[in-house]
């Protein structure tokens, strides 16, 4: 039997007939979401004085008048984006991407409370009328909620799409005519019947191009019809529709909202067009939105509130009666975090072209305390010791980064490597107040450089081009690094773990290596034991792998065990990105949309099942201190998930480690 084989089996085995062990984390009651902080914005409506708007995970209520008040109402359950909001009285519906029609209260009487059809569908637009919630589901139609009790929506009436649907985006309903119009994709407008919720009639069809968004205004039907731009029908009767009018935008328009006679159109730039005298639609100009327009609302004719995707909610407004739309300001959240380190009372967080920012850990909640702007590149990877935070970046529009040492006090640039031209594109950084460790993409697998005594001259120590040949390109990405003692543990995409004995800096050498399952980008070491998460299979899992009791880590390390994680939310696959870290006795795991897992290692080779927190969005990479652990998001910012205290264990981290013996349990 290859070996392989034979430690798989021989870990299967162990797995089925080793006694069970309580795990550790089981007492003390269930974590919960403490705090959450930044995230992409799809979804905007305005009531009064108050925006309100999806970023990332939550519904957050933004001043309309002033800058810059947020109130985050509500952390959503379910999976996926925020696509759509509708605000009645104390309550927000909202459309929720995987988790179908969510509930938020706006007071203080109810919390988050959610329905996922039939496990959880596309939930794309929807609308609000009398008790009822009209939901356009992508894959599916139209499907009614009665919603008298806003905590218990029961399903009352559904129709499928018409035929010529590619996809159902979004519905509006006319009341006055009993009739919900639905932005049906390829089909255009589709008008349903809702004279009777409970039985809705599917009916025609109005070809205006793709439609992505409809709104009914003073007698008529307004459609953001991709590249055809705004279309305008009038409302002739019970779900019929007169002549369209049309207004072409330079790019595909993705959603409309009406006041004041003025129709805003979210199409990339903002349009605002004067509707006082249809058929007649009159321009009255555009500018450009940071970020891109995929969403509007106002609520004046005057005041626009546009979702922006990965830059949050953009303002513009009309200065004049006359005049088009002129940007005004932001409420720009960061979008999506691919590292985190927490040290002290701060985190400091790698949101991409957002840069670095430095986050507070208090109480109550996260809050950006200062910033160093990405500007030209992507921040990837941080690091900090006690004078400097380290940012590995990657550059944007080409194959390569920079690694730049910020000085902590003033978080401004001290010096970067190199100082002249690019590096490859930095994936994780490590440091120990020596030396600074780098893992990178292309022919740069694991790199040394100097730290904080010899900033600000930075420079190149020395890399394992010697023996490890990376030379084949992207296949050899080193994804993640873990330090311990004098060894550096290095996670890839196509080599398995790395293990580098760095003793001497200089000139570090190869260790051992395990390659039989080949995609291990995340890795946590435990004394003698190396957890090493794969996801070059269907069923994803955590290897443990024995490394020995010798002063040094066998040459391969042996296979033992092999942990799989309970599977997370029934939409989500798990599959492929996350990451690993160990606390004390604890390690931790994320796992793409499964959101983390946190397993009990009081027996090192049996891993126990502990807490679960699913994720509302893919979880990229995670940070723990005491009993918080810190979890970026991809399109979803930051969120903190408090444990009870105390969860994580005084494990294997105390004492000299700097030779591995001293590591051996």
């Amino acid at each position: 039997m290859h070996p392989a084989i034979l430690r798989q089996a021989v870990a299967a085995f162990i797995l089925i007939v080793s006694p069970a062990v309580t795990p550790i984390l089981a007492a003390g009651g269930d974590p919960y979401i403490r705090g959450h902080l930044g995230g992409t914005s799809l979804a905007v409506t305005v009531e009064g004085s108050t925006v309100y708007a999806g970023i990332g995970p939550t519904v957050t209520g933004l001043n309309a008048v002033d800058q810059p008040g947020r109130i985050s109402f509500g952390m959503l359950g379910g999976e996926g984006m925020i696509n759509d909001i509708e605000v009645v009285g104390q309550t927000a519906f909202v459309a929720q991407k995987l988790g179908g029609l969510r509930v938020v209260g706006l007071g203080t009487s109810y919390g988050e409370s959610g329905f996922s059809i039939e496990g959880g569908e596309k939930a794309e637009g929807l609308d609000a009328a009398g008790d009822h919630v009209y939901l356009a589901i992508q894959d599916y139609g139209l499907r009614i909620f009665q919603a008298a009790v806003p905590t218990v929506p029961g399903l009352v009436g559904s129709a499928p799409k018409p035929g010529g649907a590619t996809w159902v985006w979004d519905v509006a309903v006319d009341e006055v005519n009993e009739c919900a119009y639905v932005a049906a994709g390829g089909a255009g407008i589709w008008g349903v019947d809702v004279s009777d919720p409970t039985a809705p009639v599917s009916g025609a069809t109005w070809d205006t191009g793709n439609v992505y968004a409809v709104e009914v205004y003073d007698g008529s039907v307004y459609a953001a019809s991709g590249v055809g731009g705004l279309a305008v029908l009038p409302i002739t009767g019970s779900c019929t529709l007169g002549t369209p009018s049309f207004y072409s935008t330079a790019y595909e328009a993705r959603d409309v909202s009406v006041a004041a006679d003025v129709a805003f159109v979210a199409a990339g730039d903002l349009y605002a067009v004067d509707v006082s005298s249809l058929p007649t639609l009159t321009d009255l100009g555009s500018c450009e939105i940071p970020g891109g327009a995929v969403g509007v609302a106002t609520a004046d004719g005057t005041r626009a509130f546009v979702a922006a995707g990965a830059r949050g909610v953009q303002v513009a407004r009309r200065l004049s009666p006359s005049a088009g739309p002129t940007w005004v300001g932001d409420y720009d959240p960061f979008s999506s975090v691919y590292d985190v380190v927490v040290d002290g009372n701060y985190a400091y967080v790698a949101a991409g072209d957002h840069g670095l920012l430095e986050v507070s850990t208090g109480l109550s909640g996260p809050g950006i305390i200062r910033s160093f702007d990405g500007g030209e590149f992507d921040a990837h990877a941080v690091a900090v010791d006690s004078s400097h935070i380290y940012v590995g970046t990657h550059h944007e529009g080409s194959f390569d980064g920079n690694i730049i040492a910020l000085d902590r006090a003033t978080f401004l640039e001290d010096v970067r490597y190199p100082t002249a031209g690019f590096f490859a594109p930095v994936n994780d950084i490590e440091t120990d107040g020596g030396y600074v460790y780098v893992a990178a993409s292309n022919f740069d697998g694991f790199t040394v450089l100097t730290a904080a005594d010899a900033i600000p001259s930075f420079d190149f120590v020395g890399d394992c081009s010697a023996w490890w040949n990376v030379s084949g390109g992207p296949q050899d990405f080193s994804l993640s690094l873990a330090i311990e003692g004098s060894y550096a543990f290095v996670g890839t995409d196509l080599s398995g773990v790395q293990i580098v004995d760095f003793q001497n800096p200089a000139a570090p050498t190869r260790a051992s290596s395990f390659e039989a399952v080949t995609k291990l980008p995340d890795v946590a070491p435990h004394g003698r034991y190396l957890y090493a998460r794969d996801n070059s299979v269907s069923s994803l899992r955590i290897l443990v792998l024995d490394m020995g009791d010798g002063a040094v880590p066998a040459d391969p390390p042996t296979w033992v065990n092999t942990y799989l994680p309970s599977p997370g939310q029934a939409n989500a696959s798990g599959c492929c990105r996350g990451d690993l870290e160990r606390q004390g006795d604890t390690l931790i795991s994320l796992w793409d949309t499964w959101g983390l897992r946190t397993t009990g290692l009081g027996v090192p080779t049996e891993p126990q099942e502990g807490f679960a927190v699913d994720s509302p969005m893919p979880a990229l990479c995670q940070a723990a201190a005491g009993s918080s652990v810190y979890v970026g998001l991809d399109s979803g910012g930051l969120i903190v998930v408090q444990f009870p205290d105390p969860v994580f264990s005084d494990g294997f981290e105390t004492g000299d480690l700097s030779e591995w013996s001293r590591s051996v349990q």
